[in-house]
């Protein structure tokens, strides 16, 4: 076989590849979100000063000051003692209520960035408090102004959550994070309550020669506070709430995709909602198809009903008697107050409604398609307001694009198996998520290049 043969065979090979790959459909997990939750609040507390306020610091010290004394107990030569004075302990509380009801956690991660590191390796200790605290309140004796922790330093708490160890290799800005995944999940569950969590240090054995010449040893490590990170203009050092999860679904199905209604005429049909949000979820529309007119000619009407998940309302549509003839589409879909589509996928449904009448249908332009119209149940929709995520979707506001079709080209002779392999492709694009066929294109593409290196072999 000749070199051209061999190059020719590479370019459908690798024209057939690409073509077939968009068709295979994506089998993997549903649609997840990711928030950066900030602290609502953050402080640390000290022993060794029971009624000091340090919520304004800059920094979240936890760990012990060591050091290193002449032991007034010994006589008969110097001998050293350590003294620890501590401990320090940091307090964070974030506003969990900002993930989505329903969301499925897959991961949460506590990242906090180093402002200065110990001068020795110790293990740090997070706890799930029992008590809720005051940021701005709390020492190490009371929670709040008016209320005491029930022992002081907030040790009242549960098994804890996760042990991880810092050592003096830490640089500035250095993250250090606690897995805190089953922390998030029980919260969410409602198996927990959330009054904030403390991290505290677990020193170990200390011995006056860990000293060598110096007198003091800085067992702690300080990390950035939310105001430390606001005063160094480096907002990326803010403690954060990292959480990773799947969104939760609200969707809106109809009892009819299809009615015909003559002029003035009016009919009625069911809107359910179901998914796997478990917050209050209204129901919208809006029209994004309809002829050339800037007059609704349609009214819909949604009654008051129950806003919990799985509601199910009859809506009652209306025919303008004045409405022109032709096709209108409607798109319903689910409106979860305080949550956008970022963190929640939406499932809509459309309604698809023929105006009866005289005159024929007009086509409809880029002009009417823009125009919607939306009605929500009872009151206005409200933007909802959430952390900052990666990952977005669709916005339900947003219309609905329609798509220009292509206009095929004559095979020239010399493409004739690619013009097949396009062919095949093309006739079963709309069953591309079916495996069944993308196995019979990829048979299609191998018989054809078997094909084509035997007859290229021949002629060679």
């Amino acid at each position: 076989m000749s070199s051209k043969s061999l190059i020719f065979l590479a370019q459908i090979f690798l024209t057939s590849l690409l073509l077939v790959i968009p068709l295979v459909p994506a089998y993997g997990e549903p649609d997840t979100a990711k928030m950066y939750l900030k602290p609502v609040g953050d402080t640390y507390i000290y022993k060794g000063c029971t009624d000091c306020k340090l919520f304004n610091q800059s920094e979240l010290r936890v760990g012990m000051d060591a050091l290193k004394v002449v032991d007034p107990t010994v006589l008969s030569h110097l001998a050293y003692k350590v003294v620890l004075k501590g401990p320090y302990s940091a307090l964070l509380k974030f506003n969990m209520s900002e993930i989505p009801p329903g969301a499925q956690i897959k991961q949460a991660k506590l990242w906090l960035y180093v402002m200065n590191p110990p001068d020795r390796s110790l293990d740090l200790l997070l706890y799930v408090l029992k008590q809720e605290f005051n940021d701005s309140e709390t020492t190490w004796l009371h929670r709040t102004d008016k209320a005491l922790w029930k022992t002081p330093g907030g040790y009242a708490e549960p098994d804890y959550e996760v042990k991880i160890r810092v050592d003096e290799s830490l640089s500035e800005g250095r993250s250090v994070g606690f897995l805190v995944t089953d922390y998030v999940k029980r919260v969410l569950e409602g198996s927990m309550e959330d009054h904030g969590i403390i991290i505290r240090p677990r020193v170990g054995k200390v011995s006056p020669s860990d000293f060598g010449s110096s007198s003091s040893m800085r067992l702690y490590i300080d990390f950035y506070s939310k105001e430390g990170a606001e005063r160094s203009h480096i907002s990326k050092y803010t403690p954060t709430l990292y959480v990773e999860f799947v969104k939760p679904t609200a969707e809106i199905t109809l009892s009819d995709s299809e009615i015909s209604l003559e002029r003035g005429q009016s009919t009625s049909i069911t809107a359910t909602e179901s998914g796997t949000f478990a917050g209050s979820v209204g129901l919208s529309y809006r029209v994004i198809e309809a002829p050339g007119l800037k007059v609704g000619p349609l009214k819909i009407e949604i009654p008051d009903f129950e806003r919990e998940p799985g509601f199910s309302t009859t809506l009652n549509i209306t025919a303008w008697k004045y409405a022109p003839p032709g096709k209108y589409v409607i798109e319903f879909y689910p409106d979860t107050d305080g949550y956008s589509s970022k963190v929640v996928e939406y499932k809509k449904a459309y309604l698809t409604v023929y105006i009866k009448g005289e005159t024929s249908t007009a086509p409809v332009t880029n002009e009417t398609e823009t125009e919607t119209e939306t009605v929500t149940q009872t009151q206005q929709a409200t933007t909802p307001t959430t952390s900052s995520v990666v990952e977005t979707t669709e916005s339900p506001t947003q219309p609905i694009q329609t798509t220009t079709p292509i206009t095929k080209q004559p095979p020239s002779k010399t493409s004739s198996a690619l013009t097949t392999i396009t062919t095949v492709i093309e006739e079963t694009e709309t069953g591309a998520g079916n495996t069944l066929t993308i196995a019979l294109i990829a048979s299609a593409i191998v018989v054809i290049l078997i094909l084509t290196a035997y007859l290229l072999k021949r002629r060679g």
